[in-house]
């Protein structure tokens, strides 16, 4: 399922549980909801930059993906915000733009592998 249908659809229910009930009906609902959020959460942290870049179309927009796609009359909206922000897309975090991923906290994530090597001594207390 393309992520701004994901969004739309938790836009439109009347709470993000029953939008991941009916979204991902084939696993159990926490982790629908994390599915869910994880997709949302992408979505709005991209919405959030592109309104900070771009104030003067998104100022009065709420951070929604049907708002931003009517300030701009386009849909599918992250396509058609790519042709309307070209000049940020390396600045953007994905799903919308080409920038690393930015977890919590503001620290960009490049590598998803643990370290090597020995495990810590486990206390004994």
């Amino acid at each position: 399922m393309e992520v701004e249908a994901v969004v739309l659809a938790v836009e439109a229910a009347p709470s993000l549980w029953s939008a991941a009930d009916r979204l991902r009906p084939d696993i159990d609902l926490p982790s629908a909801i994390r599915w869910t959020r994880r997709r949302v959460g992408a979505v709005r942290r991209c919405l959030t930059a592109l309104r900070g870049l771009m104030p003067q179309t998104f100022a009065s927009a709420p951070i929604t993906l049907s708002a931003f796609a009517a300030a701009i009359g386009v849909e599918p909206m992250l396509p058609g915000a790519r042709a309307v922000a070209v000049d940020y897309l390396q600045q953007l975090p994905k799903p919308l733009g080409f920038g690393p991923l930015v977890v919590l906290g503001g620290e960009v994530t490049l590598d998803v592998q643990q370290p090597m090597g020995p495990d810590p001594p486990r206390e004994l207390f």
